[in-house]
């Protein structure tokens, strides 16, 4: 349990060393500023190249990640899943949680591929429907936390006016697909949706927890 709580990214990675035991990522190593190897944050095939070394490294597990859809950094998710290790034993300390970075993988084959079958499942909801689907919250007696990266976006208009609006250029790219980055409302409805659903279902059956980048002006 406490190994859950040491962060594995105290430092900054280092990718030389990184490569050496994952040799997939050396060919995407360049010079730094400071002549330390690093990796083009611009280039989407070096992203995901990362996040597999990190993920197969650290946490011994074999990742596909496809091309058109978001590739979030593995040392920020496993800082937000610190995060709810933490809120889980502040809140519950009796609470089962797992030991290393939750494999948050969208695709049945990852899940077989890693053999978590037993420890994963994957269900599919209707976009239209409830976020917490019954299919979801009858599948087990109590949800302990749920995760989530919400579409920042209401409309592809308002990722112009993000982008225009920014000084400089992004540091890394997005590959994210549309489904991905825009929903009605944006995040802030869809959080409320997540709000409302779990004051209906209360606290003996389910708590979340959401991250929310987009700053919506008041």
């Amino acid at each position: 349990m406490l190994s859950a709580l040491i962060s594995r990214y105290a430092e900054p990675v280092d990718y030389a060393e990184l490569a050496v035991a994952v040799p997939a990522l050396s060919p995407f190593l360049r010079p730094g500023r400071d002549k330390r190897a690093t990796i083009d944050f611009r280039d989407d095939a070096a992203v995901r190249a990362l996040n597999q070394a990190l993920l197969l490294r650290d946490f011994s597990i074999k990742l596909e990640l496809p091309a058109d859809r978001l590739c979030p950094t593995v040392p920020s998710r496993h800082a937000y899943t610190q995060f709810v290790i933490r809120l889980a034993l502040l809140t519950c300390p009796d609470i089962a949680t797992p030991t290393t970075l939750p494999p948050l993988v969208g695709l049945d084959m990852n899940v077989l591929s890693n053999g978590l079958a037993e420890t994963i499942s994957v269900m599919q909801v209707d976009a239209r429907g409830a976020i917490f689907s019954p299919e979801v919250v009858t599948s087990v007696n109590f949800i302990d936390f749920t995760m989530c990266n919400p579409p920042f976006y209401g409309s592809q208009d308002e990722i112009d006016a993000s982008l225009a609006g920014k000084q400089l250029e992004p540091f890394a790219v997005c590959t994210g697909a549309d489904n991905e980055m825009v929903t009605d409302g944006g995040e802030v409805v869809f959080v409320s949706r997540m709000v409302k659903e779990s004051v209906e279902l209360g606290k003996a059956k389910i708590r979340f927890v959401s991250a929310l980048d987009y700053v919506v002006p008041y």
